[in-house]
């Protein structure tokens, strides 16, 4: 029994104690006059563009940090996987599975914490610096600036950062995403890719790295290697798909999966601007015209897998589809009329509707094979 138990619960009611700094006498006046208020309200405004800037200079870092040079081998984590599988109420499997996830997760945040320039990003001083150097146009320089010579305001924001680089369970750590998410997922492809090539597939022309190693994972730790890897993935997925329309799949594929999964992408990357801007209205009206083409030969397919789904799917499917015709109709291409812009808004509107239905009917995992396949890149 403590000697603290007596001075709790004493009292039915609970109340949360709050305090703050209230200045005094002329301490507001002189707050005023000296500007400091007004200094700590733009730097807190500009702490979104600052924060952008520190997450290019943690994905340099990244980048720079898990391709050097990285020989991890990945066999033992591999069989454990598949020990695994193959016995799935084995406690002293899922031991040694547990033991392999530790050893690479330690390996990989080695790679991260023993790197030369970990103690510089980890450092709001220096990592400040760095992110002035790396900034892109003047609103950054601006912002930036303002933090140089007031970093302690950012010491729990690098504190926080630094378990990013840890090797702990934790589904925000890198070594986590790389251990435990993409690796279960590249193994699941790898098998499905051997089936491929014994199948007499002719796939190395997809990849820049030996893709039917299980060590070719080491290629697969970063944005860009992941950006790759899975570009080649959607190009073999299309391939798969043509062979299957075609009906020219070989015998040994009969059966097998026909579809392989995309990694996600690296903790602290920066993702690209995924817009496109248009600097003069020719320029949107042949994107929007070029998007109809496309989409007209996509829809095709697609309609001919969905009529063979159920009748409340297809009829829903279809009543997307006849939004996006009727808007497809009603486009006006007129330069500097309200009435334009407005009609390809209600296109492009319904266009996206299209998109979501057929991914949410593909996020499903529908039994109809054909659907599957026409619709993965929907």
């Amino acid at each position: 029994m403590s000697i603290f138990d007596s001075f709790t619960r004493r009292n039915s009611l609970i109340k949360t104690l709050r305090f703050r700094l209230e200045p005094m006498y002329g301490t507001m006046e002189q707050l005023a006059k000296s500007g400091v208020l007004e200094r700590d309200l733009e730097r807190s405004e500009s702490w979104e563009t600052v924060r952008e800037a520190l997450r290019r200079v943690d994905a340099t870092f990244v980048e720079k940090a898990l391709t050097s040079v990285v020989n991890l081998d990945w066999q033992p984590l591999s069989d454990a996987i598949e020990s695994k599988q193959d016995s799935i109420n084995s406690e002293g499997l899922r031991k040694v599975l547990v033991k392999q996830q530790a050893e690479m997760r330690k390996a990989v945040a080695k790679l991260l914490t023993k790197h030369s320039d970990y103690k510089s990003i980890t450092n709001p001083t220096k990592a400040i610096k760095m992110a002035a150097e790396a900034a892109q146009n003047e609103a950054e320089v601006r912002a930036v600036a303002q933090y140089l010579r007031f970093t302690t305001v950012l010491t729990d924001y690098f504190a926080y950062k630094k378990a990013y680089f840890g090797h702990e369970v934790r589904r925000t750590t890198i070594a986590y995403r790389i251990v435990h998410i993409n690796f279960p997922t590249y193994l699941a492809n790898l098998r499905l890719l051997k089936q491929y090539a014994q199948a007499g597939l002719d796939l190395q022309d997809k990849f820049a790295f030996a893709f039917l190693d299980v060590n070719g994972y080491n290629k697969c730790f970063v944005q860009s290697q992941i950006d790759s890897y899975n570009q080649a993935i959607g190009r073999i997925n299309k391939q798969l798909r043509r062979l299957y329309a075609e009906h020219k799949l070989p015998e040994k594929l009969q059966g097998v999966p026909l579809k392989l999964k995309a990694l996600q992408k690296q903790v602290l990357s920066v993702e690209e601007r995924k817009t496109e801007e248009f600097s003069e209205y020719a320029e949107m009206q042949a994107a929007v015209e070029r998007l109809q083409g496309e989409l007209a030969q996509l829809l095709a397919s697609v309609e001919q897998a969905f009529s063979q789904c159920e009748a409340e799917l297809w009829q829903e499917y279809a009543a997307k589809q006849e939004t996006v015709k009727t808007a497809t109709q009603a486009l006006i291409f007129k330069e500097q009329e309200a009435a334009s812009i407005v009609s390809i808004k209600e296109y492009l509107t319904s266009v996206l509707a299209l998109r979501r239905f057929i991914k949410q009917v593909l996020r499903k995992e529908t039994q109809q094979p054909n659907l599957s396949l026409a619709c993965s890149e929907a």
